[in-house]
């Protein structure tokens, strides 16, 4: 209804909030071509609870640890550049295979839609491993709230057929955490879906599990690192609970996570030069991705990852909760003086 357009909201707004500059930046031109004041628009950005998720206190984590039976012979090529010459004129690899004792976990969390760059996810995954290496991506998501939800594992295998012309079991493993409810789209709240999921496999079996704020985070500290090839978000509030369960996080350098993550802290995925989809989206580098999923391996294997986990757990720790709200509370009395009132 007209009532509720965004334009008339915001002309009733005192000041509208936005977490990072890029949104602000935004938001401005968007309210510009409405012809609504953009004077008003302030940046407030969001929290992370660095207390609940605190990779200390991921105690049932092995609860989402993938089992297996690989021995330290199963190993991995993380060959990033297929070769290089060598002074006698021979191809040599720039990186040995390394040698895994356990499935190195890939952790995706977001919304099943084109902008969370689920596509380039998939493709950069499948290029850069096999079926046989002991990797896995786990993907937690749900369908947007539509009449009619997607069809997750459907639009999977139809892009595995599109894309490599081979059914997705015969690809490198990934699991599917769907938090859609399986049987109502047309929920009476959205309590439902935090309170429960179904874990799909490759193999198409499913089983009921249970989903809080708790188990999300067991979810993140049963990860060995955490990957989104977003095409543009307002904050990212999974890459930043990621960056405060140290986990390496790879993501898009464009839009509101720039607001806290950088080269020093985490992965970032280079976007195509003056380059935007059809729908005014950044263009995430899947070739570039691809790489980089196979040097984080490497990363953590030798632990130079760390320096990035500890630098992005202390940025997560300035965005507390009570950083923000102070902020808030800053900004309100800013408000309040300016219109007159005494404000201690």
């Amino acid at each position: 209804m007209e009532e509720y357009s965004v334009i008339e909201c915001a002309m009733k707004m005192d000041e509208i909030w936005v977490p990072s500059l890029w949104g602000k930046e935004v938001f401005s031109k968007v309210m510009h071509s409405l012809r609504a004041p953009t004077h008003n628009i302030h940046v407030i950005p969001e929290s992370v609870d660095t207390d609940l998720f605190h990779p200390d206190l991921a105690t049932q984590a092995n609860v989402f640890k993938i089992s297996t039976n690989l021995s330290c012979s199963s190993k991995i090529d993380l060959n990033v550049n297929e070769s290089r010459k060598e002074s006698n004129g021979l191809e040599s690899s720039v990186f040995q295979n390394y040698c895994l004792d356990h499935v190195f976990q890939f952790l995706s969390v977001f919304k099943w839609e084109h902008r969370k760059g689920w596509d380039v996810l998939l493709e950069a995954y499948w290029r850069a491993f096999r079926k046989e290496d002991p990797v896995v991506l786990r993907i937690v998501t749900q369908s947007p709230m539509t009449e009619h939800p997607v069809d997750i594992l459907a639009a999977i295998n139809v892009f595995a057929q599109r894309a490599f012309h081979r059914p997705v079991t015969d690809l490198a493993k990934i699991i599917i955490m769907d938090t859609t409810s399986s049987t109502s789209a047309d929920l009476e709240t959205r309590h439902e879906l935090n309170e429960s999921y179904l874990e799909y496999q490759s193999n198409g079996r499913r089983r009921k599990l249970q989903l809080s704020r708790e188990n999300m985070r067991n979810i993140y500290g049963a990860a060995d690192a955490f990957v989104l090839p977003t095409r543009g978000e307002g904050w990212g509030l999974p890459v930043a609970e990621a960056m405060a369960m140290k986990l390496p996080v790879i993501v898009t350098n464009c839009s509101g996570v720039m607001a806290y993550a950088t080269g020093e802290n985490a992965y970032l995925i280079p976007t195509r030069e003056d380059s935007l989809d059809e729908l005014g989206y950044a263009v995430p580098d899947a070739v570039a991705l691809q790489a980089i999923l196979k040097s984080v391996i490497q990363d953590v294997l030798s632990g130079s990852a760390r320096i990035k986990t500890e630098k992005a757990r202390m940025t997560m720790k300035e965005l507390s909760p009570e950083t923000v709200v102070r902020l808030m509370a800053e900004r309100i009395k800013s408000l309040a003086r300016y219109r007159g009132h005494n404000v201690l």
